[in-house]
């Protein structure tokens, strides 16, 4: 079966970098979002594949492409959507360093005692009911990071000994984020631990970074050593979806410093790849060039078969072939490309 998924759609997916170099062209919806909840069902399961392709919806395997009707966030960057404009969303202008300088404070940039005053909460926020815990109200998440991030934190018994500690971030709010490490730590700490704003996985909704439970956390470093529940907490990550988005000693890479409490969610099974590669997201998304429909790559995750390849992605989407009996998930990986992940009987 002939598949054809919009730019906008691909947007949606789960393996799109972000990074200074690739600034997040398309920001989550209301309905998109939700706490993060403790005692999360067990890892949801897949669904058995059919004569007739289908497309995977969000709730048997999250990252899938779903698209939300719902208004984008109030007080956020509005993404267009493909009735709005045909074809591929306007990119937003990249906040370049000098542009997002000039954003900041004069305070800020000069030492001046005084802190910038921090932005409200959308209302949607101050509403959002069953916080993540008692005292991280406002963990947000897209729902299948969600999900998963409940179900791995059920996994291994980590109720009351980690905490979220910051997952979506507002624009607005990454903005005086950045402003506000710049004014208290300075430049080059500040563009070491904290992403640009419009180029921050926070404002996409699909990273979260997690602490150890303790009577202080800080929520720019929060600790999160690889010893006890943590390290439990990283190494079953992976069958989960998540990687350990900014390792140590690939800065040269990621543009971003080793912070082990940083975790991105990516989905199954490029989780389980990349952790067993050892190499960082911008890495495995160079590398998935190579495999194209012709020549996938092949790999196995929990007993399933699984086929993943990259086709370019105009303006106007991008079309693939799904054998009968497959699954699909699609995602742009922001640098031109949709990769495809296809699974069914091995």
């Amino acid at each position: 079966m002939r598949v054809h998924v919009t730019a906008a759609e691909a947007l949606e997916g789960t393996l799109v970098l972000v990074n200074d170099a690739h600034p997040l062209q398309a920001w989550p919806e209301k309905d998109a979002l939700t706490a993060v909840l403790p005692g999360a069902p067990q890892k949801p399961s897949f669904p058995a594949p059919s004569d007739t392709p289908q497309k995977l919806s969000a709730s048997a395997l999250p990252g899938a492409l779903q698209k939300p009707a719902a208004p984008a966030l109030p007080d956020t960057p509005q993404k267009l959507s493909a009735s709005a404009l045909p074809g591929a969303p306007q990119k937003p202008a990249a906040p370049a360093l000098p542009d997002t300088l000039q954003k900041l404070s004069a305070s800020a940039l000069s030492g001046a005692p005084q802190k910038p005053a921090a932005p409200a909460l959308p209302d949607m926020l101050q509403k959002m009911p069953n916080p993540a815990l008692p005292n991280t109200p406002q963990v947000l998440l897209r729902r299948p990071a969600a999900a998963m991030l409940g179900a791995l934190l059920d996994s291994i018994s980590a109720a009351g000994r980690i905490v979220p500690v910051s997952g979506w971030r507002a624009h607005a709010e990454q903005e005086a984020l950045y402003a506000d490490s710049v004014r208290e730590n300075g430049l080059a700490f500040t563009q070491t631990y904290v992403a640009l704003p419009g180029c921050s996985e926070h404002e996409s909704g699909l990273a979260i970074d997690v602490g150890e439970a303790r009577d202080e956390i800080d929520f720019l470093r929060p600790a999160f050593p690889d010893t006890g529940i943590c390290a439990a907490f990283r190494a079953a990550a992976p069958r989960y979806g998540f990687i350990l988005r900014y390792p140590e000693g690939a800065r040269h890479i990621t543009h971003i410093g080793s912070e082990p409490w940083h975790f991105r969610y990516v989905g199954v099974p490029h989780a389980a790849c990349i952790a067993q590669r050892g190499c960082t997201l911008e890495e495995y998304i160079e590398a998935l060039r190579a495999n194209t429909p012709a020549n996938p790559l092949r790999l196995r995750e929990d007993g399933r078969a699984y086929r993943i390849f990259r086709v370019p992605l105009a303006e106007d989407g991008a079309a693939f072939d799904v054998p009968a009996g497959f699954l699909w998930q699609a995602s742009a990986d922001n640098c031109g490309g949709l990769i495809v992940t296809l699974w069914g009987a091995p």
